[in-house]
């Protein structure tokens, strides 16, 4: 299965950049984040690392895929949260349970 094959029509692009320019010697590695599609339609966010092997004589790219949809999730919600905490008219304090200002 090729990374094409998963990407969100929208990150289509920039998924065959990539692949040109690292098999075009123009890169190292393989490194990026892209949003997928899975078979439900759901988009769920992926983060690709990839170098060149060879493969039946012709340079190929081999690499990993890991599903990062819950690190994002979990960045979109800090976010979000330091913002609030930002706009707060009022004074904020963290502690740790014994009540230690952290």
């Amino acid at each position: 299965m090729h990374v094409e094959d998963l990407a969100h029509p929208d990150d289509l692009p920039l998924v065959q950049e990539r692949l040109r320019e690292r098999l075009a010697g123009k890169i190292d590695s393989l490194s990026y984040e892209l949003r997928a599609l899975r078979k439900t339609g759901e988009i769920i966010h992926l983060e690709i690392y990839g170098s060149v092997t060879l493969y039946e004589g012709r340079p190929a790219v081999i690499g990993t895929v890991l599903d990062i949809t819950g690190r994002k999730k979990a960045e979109e919600e800090l976010r979000c949260l330091s913002v609030a905490i930002e706009q707060a008219a009022e004074g904020i304090m963290i502690t740790d349970p014994g009540g230690s200002i952290q």
